[in-house]
Formats: C-alpha cells, structure tokens, sequence
C-alpha cells in the first residue's frame, strides 16, 4: 500500500508505520492522547496501519484513542499528510466506528476483502502442498474427479462459515495435512504421499471445529439489546477521499448454502406421473389422452414444470426470509430490512397465488370437468387437466367459482 500511495505521489515515502490498537491507547488517564500522537506524528508523509483497529472502541480508554485520532488528522499539520488504514472485520469495525460521530465521516472508504471460493481454496491448497519438495502430491495435482468434487463440497461448507480465515485456514489446512503425514511411520526412502483420505479429514475436522466454535460464540455473545436503542450502523456512508478504511472481511448474509452429496438423484421434473403427497387431487396418474397433440402436450409439461418451480421457489423465499430474520435480531440495517420486506413480499403475492390456484384446482375436481380425474395445470388463460384433453378458460373459471 505504501508503495502504491508513494508512487501516486500522495506521500513522501512508501514506508509503512504498522501497529494496533494497542500501540494508541494508554493504560492509565492522560496516557493515551501523548501516545496516540506521536505515533501519528511518527507516521507523517508514510502509511499508518492499524491492525484489529476495533479494539480501539473497547477499554476504558478506547474512546480516548478514537477522539484524539479523529483530532490529529483533521488538524492542518497531519490533514492530507499521511494515510491512515483501520483493518478490522465489518461488524466489529462499525462498531468502533459509531463510538465518535466524526470517524465514519473521516474513514469512508471501505475495502472488501471477499472470502476465497471453493476452487480459489482448493488451487492455495494445492500450490502450498506442491511446495514441499519432499511430498508426493500427484494425487492433488491431477485429482481424480470424484476427489475434486469431495474436496470442493467440503471447501464451500468450510468457506461458508462465518468465522472462516480465508487463505489463513486453508494454511492451517496444509500444516495439518503435512503434521499427519509426517507422523506417520515410512520405511526410510519411502515417498510421503499426500493422499486422499488424510486432505479430506483434515479439512472435516477444521469444519467441525469451526462449527463448534460459532455455536459456543453464538451462546455466549448473543447481543443485548436496549429498548429505544440505535442498532449498530453498517456500510450506508458517503465516500469523500483517503484516509481509507481496510476491512478484513466481507459483510455478508447467507441465508443457505447447498451442499452437493457424493450421490445425487436425479429428479424428471417433465414426468407428468410425478404425484406430490399432499395434493390428493393428484392421486391418479397423467396419462396423455389419445387425440391430444403434440404442441398442447409439451406446452403441457412446461407449465407443469413451472409450477412445480414455482412452489420451490416459494420455499426458498420463506427460507432466505427465514435467514435475513435471524441476521437482523444481532445487527439492524436499512438496506437489509429493506431487502427482508421485498422478499416477503414477494412470498406473500407467491403464497396467494398458490392457494388461488388450490382453490381453483379443487373446485374444478368437484366439478368433474375431467372423467378420468387427473389433476390441473395452470396455463396461460386457464386450465388444463393432466392428460391434455380437457380445457376451463379463466372466464369460464370465474362463472364456476361464482
């Protein structure tokens, strides 16, 4: 950074002057404003680094730390004069940032740093292990498909956690798998292969390591919250010029992540034979009626396929809904509420839609308007039943719900 900043000619030199919070808050009264300036003053014209920067927002004196900070850089001698780089992760940063109102302003720019995708994982893993000259590594380098794919469902599962370290974990990973080989008994010249069973245990016992440690975190560290009191502010501020903010960590809502199983069925979702458990109007199975063409059939079975996307759909949204509702009891946003309200509302005008056409789908099996009592698919402008024969327009619809 310092280099990059020097080369810009914003600085002096491309030094960089690294620290945490520590370093900027005192131990006693009085201590901190002395400290924290002149380790700002020893930073003119260079990068000052802070790292885990959210600590400053702790402590008794911590405030202390942010106020003389917040001072120093706006005064002439130091304004424009050095960058100033707070790393922390999101929600911790925010934190910190609310503790003086001037700081969000002074600190606008955010840099992300995004969480290394399962493929990202799996090629550090691999070019770390291809390193030690002393490993056998063919079975990483060029990995069977099978392998590839284990790997990779285990990375996602392991990246989908909210404590994951990126690059830092998956170092972690390869200093496991190296200890593991390691001591295990070889014959001596024997080579020390890096096989399949010791990568994916090793990344197993990371996951549930890591799991278990975000649901001790969740027990002990769930948020107090103070009727009438403003929720913690998120990434909403305007971006004026540097002193820039660092973030360690991508603020992000997952609602879910799929995992792939090593076996998946397939699901025909054109089988026109498929009977859902709970519609009892669909106990008899669709049989394309004779006479019927070949035009109304396929158009048949899409839109029988569109409703069953339809209902999947609806799930998701309760599910991501679900999600969002969960994330907003620890830390209120704007924009995320306003997101929650978009997707129930899409759910709602889903879940209306869904029970019309129940409503429908019934009243026209009452009716008996299909002798073989095949069940209804929705299509544009009405209904056709399963075998293709029998046709109620919307009108018609209406007249029979009347």
């Amino acid at each position: 950074m310092g280099k990059v900043y020097y080369d810009m000619g914003f600085l002096a030199t491309a030094e960089v002057i690294e620290c945490s919070a520590k370093d900027l808050v005192g131990e006693y009264v009085g201590q901190t404003g002395p400290k924290a300036q002149k380790l700002i003053e020893s930073a003119l014209g260079k990068v000052l680094f802070v790292d885990e920067a959210y600590r400053l927002g702790e402590g008794p004196y911590g405030k202390e730390a942010v106020d003389e900070l917040v001072d120093c850089i706006t005064k002439p001698r130091f304004k424009d004069k050095l960058v100033v780089i707070l790393a922390g992760y999101d929600h911790e940063i925010n934190r910190m940032l609310d503790v003086n109102p001037g700081l969000s302003s002074r600190f606008s720019e955010s840099v992300d740093f995004q969480k290394l995708s399962p493929e990202s994982c799996y090629q550090l893993l691999r070019s770390t292990l291809e390193k030690k000259s002393q490993l056998d590594t063919s079975r990483i380098s060029a990995p069977s498909g099978s392998f590839h794919k284990k790997v990779l469902v285990r990375l996602g599962e392991l990246s989908a956690l909210e404590n994951f370290a990126n690059g830092r974990d998956v170092q972690t990973v390869c200093k496991g798998i190296v200890k593991t080989i390691m001591k295990a008994t070889k014959p001596a010249g024997d080579a020390l292969v890096v096989t399949e069973e010791i990568v994916i245990d090793q990344i197993d016992g990371m996951i549930k390591e890591r799991a278990a440690r975000a649901r001790s975190a969740d027990v002990f560290t769930t948020p107090q919250v103070t009727p009438g009191a403003q929720a913690p502010r998120m990434k909403t501020r305007d971006k004026p010029t540097p002193p820039i903010t660092a973030s360690a960590s991508t603020f992000a809502v997952q609602s879910k992540i799929a995992s792939a199983t090593e076996s998946q069925q397939t699901e025909d979702i054109n089988e026109a034979s498929h009977v859902p458990e709970d519609n009892p109007h669909e106990a008899v199975t669709s049989i394309r009626d004779a006479g019927v063409s070949d035009a109304i059939w396929s158009q048949l079975q899409k839109d029988a396929q569109k409703a069953e996307e339809e209902k999947r759909e609806c799930q998701r949204l309760a599910e991501e809904e679900e999600a969002l509702r969960q994330w907003l009891k620890k830390c209120a946003d704007a924009k995320r509420e306003r997101e929650l309200a978009e997707i129930e509302r899409k759910r709602q005008e889903l879940e209306e839609k869904l029970r019309r056409q129940a409503l429908e789908q019934e009243k026209l099996a009452k009716m008996g308007v299909c002798p073989a009592g095949f069940h209804w698919i929705r299509q544009s402008g009405g209904y056709r039943c399963a075998g293709g024969s029998h046709w109620v327009s919307d009108g018609q619809m209406q007249k029979m719900c009347q």
